[in-house]
């Protein structure tokens, strides 16, 4: 075998990472001592860390935000793609010490490559679905748990979602203090809760009202409980390090009436566009949980904008095993008229052919729902099918891995709209 297909094998390559971690980002972190926040979880990861940034920045503190969607310093992208593990915290902190690093940490981080830190000033959990499982010994969710939960000892503070009854079992893991979040009524002593249209925090027996949930752009007003739920995860961990980081209530305010104005700050998560004669909605289905969020969302912007038909594009979505994907696509199909199946990206052909996984996508969509020729780009399918017989909605069901969407295109030339309807 020659040198350089030994280097590309992934047992070689996750050892090497692991190497990297372990003798060149551990010290490094341990020189530069920044204060640390870790967010795991299966979703929701990214738009967690990247609304720490916007508020930590806002009032005032340099950060370092590491996650799939590339490092930033500052809010100024360092590097594009995923950045979430060592190599991320790597490129931060070899130019500079933030006063808060923020580290997506998922679970192929912890298993192949280890975790960049020793501790951290808050380690926070959002929830455990049914993803990624059948790789690297990880085959039911309660494996999944048990993966996540290794984060849990290294946080001086823990944030853990109390809605999610596995990431609430993790509390006997915690040797500090445990802030919870819920998007209902409080059935603990300290974290945030939701009641009626308000963020309220509970420290003992005192309660006091936080932030309006339509305060927080992110929301929709209200309408989206699954950004609510990360907002509430976002403003657990922001009281988790007011002793040391302190952020007061106008910033926070500020910075949350101001997350997601600029669609790029977020990309690819839930965005609905007047793009021409058609609407296109960039959605993240990446497991069968994601793809009910994404259908609902789809059926309410059919109804409140009277679409008259809807397309959409199915790709590598819901993990990667057969049950999985089959599950996501019939999810999927029920939502569309017509659906669009492209090739999977290359990081879900690691495991299986690519012929596999598209019979698997195509297994629960009906014949005459599949267009021909499916890897045509979303500007070849709205050049052939948009402004025929009324509206049209083209819904991308995982916008930032489908290779037949030019994402950062779309969202620079299209028009934000309220998924709640036309206003006005």
């Amino acid at each position: 075998m020659r040198f350089r297909d030994i280097i590309k094998d992934a047992q070689v390559r996750n050892w090497s990472y692991r190497q990297a971690v372990r003798f060149l980002v551990r010290p490094l972190v341990s020189v530069r001592r920044p204060h640390i926040v870790a967010v795991t979880g299966t979703n929701g990861k990214t738009t967690v860390c990247k609304m720490l940034d916007r508020i930590f920045r806002t009032q005032g503190y340099r950060t370092g935000c590491a996650t799939t969607d590339g490092a930033t310093l500052d809010g100024k992208l360092l590097d594009p793609g995923d950045n979430a593990g060592g190599n991320g915290l790597w490129r931060i902190l070899r130019r500079a010490r933030p006063d808060l690093l923020i580290a997506e940490t998922s679970r192929g981080g912890i298993l192949r490559h280890g975790i960049g830190f020793g501790r951290c000033d808050t380690a926070a959990v959002l929830n455990v679905f049914d993803d990624h499982l059948g790789e690297e010994g990880v085959d039911t969710v309660n494996d999944m748990a048990r993966v996540k939960a290794r984060l849990v000892p290294l946080g001086r503070s823990v944030v853990l979602n109390a809605d999610d009854a596995l990431v609430r079992g993790m509390e006997s893991r915690a040797s500090n203090g445990i802030f919870y979040y819920t998007t209902g009524e409080p059935h603990f002593d300290r974290g945030i809760f939701v009641r009626g249209d308000t963020f309220w925090i509970k420290s003992g027996r005192g309660e006091e009202a936080l932030l309006g949930v339509r305060e927080a752009r992110i929301t929709e007003g209200g309408l989206l409980d699954f950004e609510v739920q990360n907002v509430a995860a976002a403003l657990a961990i922001v009281e988790s390090l007011q002793d040391v980081l302190p952020v007061s209530r106008d910033a926070l305010a500020e910075a949350l009436a101001g997350f997601g104005r600029d669609p790029l700050e977020n990309p690819g998560r839930h965005t609905l566009l007047r793009c021409g004669n058609a609407l296109v909605f960039l959605l993240r289905s990446k497991n069968a949980e994601g793809a009910q969020r994404s259908a609902r969302l789809v059926r309410l912007v059919r109804e409140r904008y009277r679409v008259r038909r809807v397309i959409g594009l199915l790709t590598g979505t819901g993990g990667t095993r057969p049950q999985q994907i089959r599950d996501a696509s019939r999810i999927i199909a029920g939502a569309c008229d017509l659906v669009a199946i492209g090739a999977p990206h290359a990081r879900f052909t690691e495991h299986r052919p690519t012929a596999d996984l598209l019979a698997d996508l195509a297994s629960n969509v009906a014949i005459e729902k599949q267009l021909p020729d499916g890897n045509r780009s979303l500007d070849e399918l709205m050049r052939d099918h948009a402004g025929r017989d009324g509206e049209t909605l083209f819904a991308a069901f995982d916008a930032i891995d489908d290779a037949r969407v030019d994402l950062r295109k779309f969202l620079r030339e299209g028009t934000i709209l309220p998924m709640g309807g036309p206003t006005g």
